[in-house]
């Protein structure tokens, strides 16, 4: 879209003919068309249908909101410090005074150096420039209305960012002279000055996490000092899961004709040496898709085969504010009838009856 849009804006603005335009949005909207047909004849043939992907529900937060997170996010990326970011994004007086800095220092620069910028270079930073609007817009938004939470946030914001520092070395060439180079050296520097610290920092926290998922056999309460500014731990809790034997102990005892679903269906499974089903857990405070998934699965079986729930710690278990509890917000809050058969500090077992309408049917 924004290469697209790029186009429109070349060609309002006269830097490239009109008939140039159309026929290189037409060569992208052709060349787009053919990978995204395939993009969706594997998710009709995987998943039955063309869009599979389930909306995540809002973080109640306004736009402005998500806009001062995704700023967060973005100094974050840029300076490697969380602490320094999350001071410039969240108070109101220093970001005026940055963004007048800096929008002040672009516009001067391009307004100077347009005249002077051939086709090519016109080109790109338009596209730059919608590129990094249109990014910035989508992540806003998915964060106002969807649930796209900081840590993903961080993550697609990546993408983007060494656009931004194109622009900015464009601006500083075309302003010229000493204190345009001086400039230029200057944000090299603290670029490669964050990157440095950024990797340094990183290491420290992860050699922090490995240690206490070492010490702690409770997987939530060794995530527990490391779920601030948004940290992905899928890794750490996957390795510190398949170090405790009594997870796979447990599932093998179950019976053989046993049929077991779990919300870390794959790890489990390959620990285990025995099938497991993925279990979809959104949320432990709702389980409905845990109960239409369960009743799905009795509605499809054929015969009679005991059906077991194995729950394991896992991201959005470790990060809901009442994880300490978790085992026992899943036993109340699931709607069938149930028994829990086994539970340790990581692990929770539970064997569920199926529906009254579908025992009325088999008898």
């Amino acid at each position: 879209m924004a290469m697209i849009a790029a186009y429109v804006g070349a060609a309002l603005f006269r830097v490239i003919p009109v008939s140039v335009a159309l026929r290189n949005c037409g060569w992208m909207l052709l060349g787009s068309a053919a990978v995204i047909a395939l993009l969706l004849a594997r998710n009709i043939l995987v998943f039955g249908e063309a869009q599979p992907y389930v909306l995540m529900v809002g973080e109640h937060a306004t736009l402005l909101e998500s806009f001062r997170v995704f700023l967060h996010g973005l100094f974050w990326d840029i300076t490697g410090s969380s602490t320094l970011a999350k001071y410039v994004a969240w108070d109101f007086k220093i970001l005026v005074a940055l963004a007048m800095v800096l929008l002040a220092f672009i516009t001067v620069g391009l307004l100077r150096g347009w005249r002077y910028f051939g086709p090519a270079t016109r080109f790109a930073l338009l596209f730059g420039a919608l590129f990094c609007f249109a990014s910035a817009s989508m992540l806003v938004i998915a964060h106002t209305y969807h649930g796209l939470d900081f840590g993903y946030l961080l993550r697609h914001m990546m993408q983007f960012t060494w656009l931004l520092l194109a622009v900015t070395l464009v601006t500083l060439l075309a302003l010229g002279g000493r204190v345009a180079r001086l400039a230029l050296a200057l944000v090299v520097a603290i670029l490669l000055t964050s990157r440095l610290w950024f990797i340094v920092d990183d290491l420290r926290v992860e050699r922090a996490m490995q240690q206490a998922f070492a010490e702690n056999t409770s997987v939530v309460e060794a995530a527990r000092p490391f779920l601030t500014d948004g940290r992905i731990l899928t890794d750490q809790i996957k390795q510190r899961l398949a170090q405790d034997a009594s997870i796979p102990a447990a599932i093998q005892a179950l019976p053989e004709n046993a049929l077991i679903l779990s919300n870390q269906g794959p790890l489990l499974g390959y620990l285990a040496s025995r099938p497991v089903r993925t279990l979809p857990l959104p949320s432990v405070t709702d389980l409905s898709a845990v109960s239409g998934r369960v009743t799905q699965v009795f509605h499809e079986m054929r015969g009679d085969r005991p059906v077991y729930l194995v729950f394991v710690p896992d991201n959005r278990i470790v990060r809901d504010p009442e994880s300490r509890h978790w085992q026992s917000m899943i036993t109340s809050g699931l709607t069938l009838h149930h028994r829990v058969v086994g539970s340790d500090s990581n692990h929770l077992i539970i064997l569920v009856s199926p529906p009254r309408e579908e025992t009325a049917q088999r008898a």
